[in-house]
């Protein structure tokens, strides 16, 4: 009896310098530090509440984003109280379609009692990034501005696909 042969796929997770090499990331504040050994934190740049609900279907032909409304920063730290804000990172991405990107939440802001939640970046995505800040601490979370919020993962996907990512996001130049 032959055994049946398993097809396995590797994924090569990339270092923070080979992240800059490729190119990968553009608008870093400061790359000495925020290049990691093993990913890129984000930094904030905008942040912003929900206004409205929004609607999500399985072909998006109902979908619809809430409407956000953009908190000011009145001085170099901004105090936020519980609750679920959207960030746009100051960092924009451009992924080859060999290239995912998976956030991580860095671990000084979950000690502080918040979490940041973010889709994969897909493969060929050209564009604005952003996350879910979820302020869990009841005593609330101050950010001061360009705080570094999130590290990025990048890999290297063993089986391309033949087509990047084409939704409608692509080569967005804001999250709000």
């Amino acid at each position: 009896m032959q055994k049946k042969e398993e097809k396995r796929t590797r994924c090569l997770l990339l270092s923070g310098s080979r992240i800059i090499e490729l190119g990968l990331i553009q608008n870093l504040q400061n790359q000495k530090t925020q290049v990691q050994s093993g990913g890129i934190d984000f930094t904030l740049k905008r942040l912003s509440v929900f206004e409205s609900t929004g609607v999500i279907d399985f072909d998006n032909t109902k979908r619809a984003l809430p409407k956000y409304r953009e908190v000011e920063f009145n001085s170099e730290i901004m105090m936020l109280r519980a609750g679920a804000y959207i960030v746009e990172f100051n960092e924009t991405v451009s992924l080859p379609f060999n290239i995912i990107g998976i956030m991580r939440t860095r671990s000084s802001v979950f000690r502080s009692g918040a979490t940041l939640v973010a889709g994969i970046i897909d493969p060929g995505y050209s564009g604005a990034v952003g996350a879910l800040l979820q302020v869990w601490n009841e005593n609330g979370i101050s950010l001061s501005r360009n705080a570094r919020l999130a590290q990025w993962v990048f890999a290297e996907i063993g089986e391309p696909p033949e087509k990047g990512y084409k939704g409608v996001y692509n080569k967005a130049k804001t999250m709000f």
